[in-house]
């Protein structure tokens, strides 16, 4: 937002930086923080050597390269400290630290050694940097309050912000921005985490379509999206609304992670014919010049697990194709690959997936062994490319906090939810660091922090929290929760905008009812319920249907048998026979 507010007061030569770029910028022209990508490389290769007294046991399962990165964060973040107490679990971790740092390309820094690098360059700080503005952020963490107190005497350094963040340290120009009028519209208790989804699209429409309040004014957060994610993701594009999810979608809701998934599906489990279509559906198959009739011929019900069966399947159905033999000598020499299994994951990547495909893929290669490939595309999250300047944002709270709005939905707001609980680290737990305290250890009073920024800058907001979780269980309202404007939001209640089709005409029953999927459904229900006559929903046909009489005519096989006899027990507990009474003899 802040390249969208420069651009349109036409800011020419303004640049916007995070701490981590403006340090690098003062630390050389070549100087780059380390990235996520180079980090687990360098994190894998560190775990890889070995020689670990008490995290030895643990450093070769798939999850670790994600706790080390976490952990080497919350450290770095905390700055530098100024004694290290001395246990097994510290000594492995600076050990671990120093490995992951020498690793590192030339040029590329962790934000200790960036911090070290810029200090000795301040005094170039004028003509690199020039006057220096902190705008809209609500804190800072430690390894960076030295560097920016170091700057204020060399720069003019001022820092915008709410009057609810932390800048008491900060011996800089210090402005408040201007607070809202932060106008609480309702406390609304949902049924369920989808519930509260489905209400808050109903408030952005309505906001939208009856008050004409843009897109970019409006926003929804939670402490933590995670629960909400999916449900958003759904009904969103159900709603046809503009909404930007400011921390990613999953990887696997875009084509491309679901073709990383189909891949890493044959590779994990082996060669079948459905996941073999399944992968061919995504990856086109002009890319290995495989001819697009590849299948004809090809019984769908055939497993073809092995690499045989393919070639025998493929010679068999040889002559229904147009190519001939063309489709074996492409699509074997794939099967081959894919029939060597995850060992061969990051040659299969390459020889079958392009573009953004590939780029995830090798994404998840990097984040832990071939082994936990799965789990590793369930982490990742792609852009959804929406722009945040003209589209509902829906986002953590410490992203809307950094860049508030002036109509706001909090979700979420129940007890260990908004605030969460302090979380231990689970290599560097509080009980080993002593009077070193990391960041995550504040999360409850970040979290509050988040609250009040966003209240704070908002001009209208509404809470909502679920009555239950999304597994039934009952939920607390938070300390945060205002019971004074608490009111029940029904499922079945009428919404005053709705915010798709669907939900229309779910809060119009009587046009509902003229729908013919939903006077089907009605009628099958009604069938179902009437268990004493026999309807076409249950498989009704007239007397000697044709096909019928065709498929009993031929000889059955034992399969054929089975499937004919279908035995359906009905409410009364009676059975019935397809085509048999109940003293019939069965012949071959």
């Amino acid at each position: 937002m802040q390249r969208l507010d420069a651009a349109r007061e036409g800011a020419t030569g303004r640049q916007i930086l995070t701490l981590p770029l403006l340090a690098a910028r003062l630390a050389g022209g070549f100087i780059a923080p380390a990235s996520q990508e180079i980090l687990y490389l360098a994190i894998r290769q560190a775990l890889d050597a070995g020689g670990y007294e008490d995290i030895g046991k643990v450093s070769g399962l798939p999850g670790m390269p994600s706790a080390v990165l976490s952990a080497l964060r919350s450290w770095w973040d905390a700055g530098t400290p100024t004694s290290i107490p001395d246990n097994a679990r510290l000594r492995d971790f600076t050990v671990l630290e120093r490995r992951v740092r020498e690793t590192l390309p030339p040029g590329t820094m962790v934000p200790p050694d960036l911090f070290e690098a810029a200090v000795k360059r301040l005094h170039l700080a004028p003509n690199l940097l020039g006057p220096v503005t902190i705008h809209e952020v609500p804190d800072i963490r430690p390894v960076w309050r030295q560097f920016l107190a170091q700057l204020c005497d060399v720069v003019p350094v001022r820092w915008v912000a709410s009057s609810h963040s932390r800048r008491s340290w900060f011996p800089g120009r210090t402005e408040t921005a201007p607070a809202g009028l932060s106008l609480l519209v309702a406390a609304d208790v949902c049924a369920d985490p989808r519930s509260e989804v489905r209400d808050a699209l109903r408030w952005a429409r309505a906001r939208i379509a009856e008050d004409g309040i843009p897109p970019e004014e409006i926003a929804i957060t939670a402490a933590s999206p995670t629960t909400w994610d999916d449900t958003f993701l759904v009904l969103a594009r159900e709603a046809g609304l503009p909404l930007h999810f400011s921390h990613g979608i999953p990887a696997l809701a875009t084509r491309e992670g679901q073709t990383c998934a189909a891949l890493a599906d044959i590779l994990l489990r082996g060669l079948s014919q459905e996941r073999v279509r399944l992968l061919l559906a995504r990856v086109p198959p002009a890319r290995e010049n495989i001819p697009l009739d590849w299948a004809k011929g090809l019984r769908r019900s055939a497993a073809l697990t092995r690499l045989q069966l393919w070639q025998h399947a493929l010679e068999r159905a040889r002559a229904e194709r147009a190519d001939g033999d063309v489709a074996e000598r492409t699509l074997l020499p794939v099967l081959e690959l894919l029939a060597g299994g995850i060992s061969e994951a990051d040659r299969a990547g390459r020889r079958l997936l392009r573009g953004p495909a590939l780029s995830l893929w090798q994404d998840a290669l990097r984040m832990a062994p071939p082994q936990a490939i799965e789990l590793s595309l369930q982490a990742l999250r792609v852009d959804d490319g929406q722009e945040p300047g003209n589209t509902i944002v829906w986002g953590p709270a410490h992203h809307l906090a950094s860049a508030p709005r002036k109509h706001v939905r909090l979700l979420g707001l129940e007890a260990n939810a908004w605030p969460r609980r302090a979380i231990e680290d689970p290599l560097l737990a509080e009980h080993l660091l002593e009077d070193i305290r990391l960041p995550s250890a504040d999360i409850a009073d970040d979290d509050r922090m988040m609250h009040d920024i966003i209240v704070n800058q908002s001009a209208d907001y509404t809470l909502s929290r679920g009555h239950r979780s999304a597994t039934g269980a009952l939920q607390a309202a938070s300390t945060l929760w205002r019971r004074d404007q608490e009111r029940i939001v029904g499922r079945s209640a009428i919404p005053r905008h709705a915010f798709s089709q669907s939900d229309r005409l779910y809060a119009r029953p009587a046009d509902a009812g003229k729908q013919p999927q939903v006077r089907s459904s009605r009628a099958c229900w009604r069938a179902w319920q009437n268990s004493d006559r026999h309807t076409a929903h249950d498989g009704l046909v007239r007397a000697n249907h044709p096909l019928i009489v065709g498929a009993l005519a031929d000889v059955q096989s034992t399969t054929s048998l089975h499937r004919l006899l279908a035995i359906r027990s009905d409410l009364s507990g009676s059975t019935h026979c397809i085509g048999a009474s109940p003293t019939s003899t069965l012949n071959r």
